[in-house]
């Protein structure tokens, strides 16, 4: 979670095409903060495009039952250096 605000969590939306305008609404009456210009469609094998947001933690449970929506995905990674195989500094 973002260490500046605990109560919100920032997540990726798939869907199968793009949100129109009362699904943006919807969305947005349920406290989430859509970052419209985010949305990549799907493309390829992959079936699902996906917007990313910032949602409420209290949400979660009636955002996982938006019809519309596929699946979701946290979009908060802690991202680590891998082995130690690189060269040494001294």
């Amino acid at each position: 979670m973002m260490a500046d605000n605990l109560e919100n969590q920032r997540i990726f939306i798939h869907l199968e095409r793009e949100l129109d305008d009362s699904q943006v609404k919807d969305l947005q009456n349920m406290g989430l903060t859509l970052y419209l210009d985010s949305w990549i469609p799907p493309v390829g094998a992959h079936p699902t495009g996906y917007i990313i947001a910032d949602m409420p933690i209290g949400v979660l449970a009636e955002l996982a039952e938006v019809e519309y929506i596929v699946k979701l995905d946290t979009a908060e990674r802690v991202l680590e250096p891998q082995g130690g195989s690189g060269p040494q500094v001294e």
